[in-house]
């Protein structure tokens, strides 16, 4: 599947190839670290309009382009939230307003977008492990969701993190079991 495609089939609710990666963007500082920590010399940022013969950050990443995105295309949602009680059909979560909402009951065709903290990516491939735990298993299996980190990359998380990062979010797909990831290569969930 192309990025597109998968982007739409995901918020569509239908089977997708791996789990729909997006990214806000990238800082400044991000991209000027990561090219001391080896990001090839052709990958550039930005590289809007084609107007750098270079390949597009995004693209090198895999990720698909936020800004890209028409409103039309998708709905947001800000949950700064605690989560109560968990299962493999829902999740019972607090949200900002102190309203609880059961995540694939109450709004089954919610479509969800982000909601990966940038901070612990930033703290390494243990806390990117639990941080994709938290996330990942119940928006894998619920469907209609695209992993995003909660704001642009920032310069906090290095390459190599980043990489391990988007490699475990491709490594999700939707029926995913709780508390593992079910490689791209296995069979539908």
């Amino acid at each position: 599947m192309t990025n597109r495609e998968r982007f739409r089939a995901a918020l569509a609710f239908e089977p997708v190839d791996r789990l729909c990666h997006v990214e806000w963007g990238f800082w400044e500082e991000t991209y000027a670290r990561w090219q001391g920590e080896g990001l090839p010399g052709r990958v550039v940022y930005p590289a809007f309009e084609n107007l750098s013969d270079g390949e597009d950050l995004f693209e090198h990443l895999g990720a698909i382009r936020f800004g890209y995105l028409l409103p039309s295309q998708y709905f947001l949602t800000q949950f700064t939230c605690k989560v109560l009680e968990e299962d493999e059909h829902f999740r019972l979560e607090r949200n900002e307003r102190g309203v609880l909402v059961r995540i694939g009951e109450d709004f089954p065709g919610l479509q969800i977008l982000g909601g990966i903290d940038k901070t612990e990516i930033a703290k390494g491939r243990q806390a990117i492990d639990a941080e994709l735990e938290r996330v990942l298993p119940v928006m894998a299996r619920r469907g209609g969701y695209c992993a995003a980190l909660d704001h642009w990359v920032p310069p906090q998380i290095g390459l190599e993190d980043y990489r391990y990062f988007v490699e475990k979010v491709r490594r999700c797909r939707r029926g995913s079991p709780a508390g593992g990831f079910r490689p791209a290569s296995g069979p539908r969930g």
